[in-house]
């Protein structure tokens, strides 16, 4: 998949975020810090005295599971990454340049949840300033999780967005900011722990 087509699946499917945050009460939220690979979080918009299931999916598709763990009635979760399978060729947007040649790379963009006695999808997590409706406007940032195979570098500027990557390797956060909408300017940065701007935050999506 190329690198623009990876980046398009992320806009698209992040820019879906339609649905404000429940009102339940949300839990301590971990200092910033994590590490991308594995980390215990805390989900913020939680249906708190429920427990679940978190689900991490491989090139935001839902046919790839990469790792489940279970949630707390707190909205608490333990996750621990593997290398991912069905690694993907770089293949940047002219006006990029990348430094080394020959890196692969995997996404995790879509994360589901299921509430205990559900028996099926019930929600999503999301890695965001906040939930977005219906989209993100200016001063938004995105997440999502990356791996790459050894260190990368990918700067320059494509498609409006001023890329300042600096990805090391194994799992990274990698975050796309919003300048403006019009004409559509955005920042695409990365870090191995998490950035402060960054929260776990759960969507109901129904039953």
């Amino acid at each position: 998949m190329p690198w623009s087509h990876a980046r398009s699946v992320l806009v698209a499917v992040l820019t879906t975020f339609a649905l404000a945050a429940c009102g339940d009460p949300e839990p301590s939220t971990p200092p910033p810090g994590q590490a991308a690979g594995a980390a215990t979080i805390a989900i913020q918009g939680w249906p708190q005295g429920t427990i679940g299931t978190l689900r991490f999916y491989r090139n935001a598709t839902v046919d790839n599971v990469l790792v489940e763990v279970p949630v707390s009635a707190e909205g608490v979760a333990s996750y621990t990454l593997p290398v991912p399978a069905g690694l993907i060729d770089f293949n940047p947007a002219a006006g990029l340049t990348f430094d080394p040649p020959g890196a692969r790379f995997q996404v995790v963009i879509v994360m589901t949840t299921e509430l205990a006695g559900s028996g099926s999808q019930t929600g999503e997590v999301r890695l965001g300033s906040r939930l977005f409706p219906p989209a993100p406007g200016p001063g938004d940032t995105m997440g999502e999780l990356f791996y790459v195979d050894r260190d990368v570098s990918i700067t320059g500027t494509a498609g409006g967005c001023t890329y300042d990557q600096r990805l090391v390797a194994g799992w990274n956060f990698v975050t796309n900011r919003t300048e403006s909408l019009s004409p559509l300017a955005c920042t695409i940065s990365a870090a191995q722990t998490m950035p402060a701007v960054l929260g776990w935050r759960y969507v109901f999506l129904g039953i």
